[in-house]
């Protein structure tokens, strides 16, 4: 089903017809939203908002995370902290459905940032694996590093099309599968849609245990020096390989914090997640959130 939703979508994208846009959306709507189950997010879904995602089809699902959609909530809601996470997304900016403002190209966070309440009431987005946004746009993802650029400025084009299609429909399902087939299109014109096996694995080797490993030693078990992996993830990542490991670490300490039922031991968190001690992890997890554990945990509680 999944895979006749996709193709009915590159069918769609390659005549770009207004005319046949009511009659591919009717057929497709039905089968799309079935596979989007509702994700409570915090304030997000209260008052008209909410947060939904899902899994990209198969032949995107090794370099896309997740399928988003997403609304405020009518009166715009309480502001969110978007947290340093290394993924990279394509975000469609809506008024109201069938009327897109623009498409925009996220670089990876590094840094804590407050979304306000004001802004487009709707949102599509795709959410790149970590180092795979590269493979797609071919464009540096350090240039993007905490930045947004419109996709016109790399394809416009492309982009233009896409938004006259995208405008064409009335359902943001139909819209995020649009915006799933367009990509599906640029991959298959795409050399590789996946980082280098030393940098995949390098990858893999700085999301486990943070510090414990060094960068030196892991560019020396691939056989390159440290300036050529940093130069390498710099390009695919968009961050350095301290600042992935330093990432890696922090979500590992935030998953942990979210889901405990009660005051973590904070000492022993800090050891299991790579930190050198309870000190280490407070200035690492202020550095991304801009509170303490503690206090983040405080400010999450009903």
């Amino acid at each position: 089903m999944e895979q006749r939703v996709l193709d009915d979508g590159m069918k769609m994208l390659g005549r770009a017809s207004d005319a046949l846009a009511p009659a591919v959306e009717k057929a497709r709507a039905a089968s799309a939203s079935a596979h989007w189950p509702t994700v409570v997010s915090d304030s997000f879904v209260d008052e008209g908002g909410f947060y939904a995602e899902r899994s990209a089809v198969p032949s995107l699902a090794r370099v896309v995370d997740a399928i988003w959609i997403a609304r405020r909530p009518i009166n715009g809601g309480e502001p969110r902290a978007i947290l340093p996470d290394a993924h990279a997304d394509l975000i469609l900016r809506l008024e109201r459905p069938g009327d897109p403002i623009r498409l925009d190209l996220n670089g990876p966070p590094t840094t804590p940032f407050v979304n306000g309440v004001t802004g487009p009431r709707f949102l599509v987005g795709v959410r790149f694996r970590p180092g795979h946004a590269f493979s797609c746009f071919g464009v540096a993802m350090s240039e993007l590093q905490n930045q947004r650029i419109p996709l016109s400025d790399l394809w416009p084009q492309e982009a233009a099309e896409l938004l006259n299609c995208v405008g064409a429909s009335t359902s943001l399902q139909m819209m995020a599968t649009l915006l799933e087939s367009f990509l599906v299109q640029r991959l298959r014109r795409s050399l590789s849609s996946e980082p280098s096996r030393e940098l995949a694995q390098a990858m893999v080797a700085l999301s486990g245990r943070g510090n414990s490993v060094r960068v030196r030693s892991i560019a020396g078990a691939l056989g390159m020096s440290e300036r050529h992996l940093r130069r390498k993830f710099e390009v695919v990542v968009g961050t350095s390989p301290k600042t992935f490991a330093r990432i890696q670490r922090f979500r590992k300490a935030l998953t942990m914090v979210e889901r405990a039922s009660s005051t973590p031991e904070w000492a022993s968190l800090a050891s299991l997640c790579g930190y050198f001690d309870q000190a280490h992890l407070i200035h690492d997890f202020k550095r991304m959130t801009s509170l303490t554990p503690q206090q983040w945990r405080n400010a999450r509680r009903p």
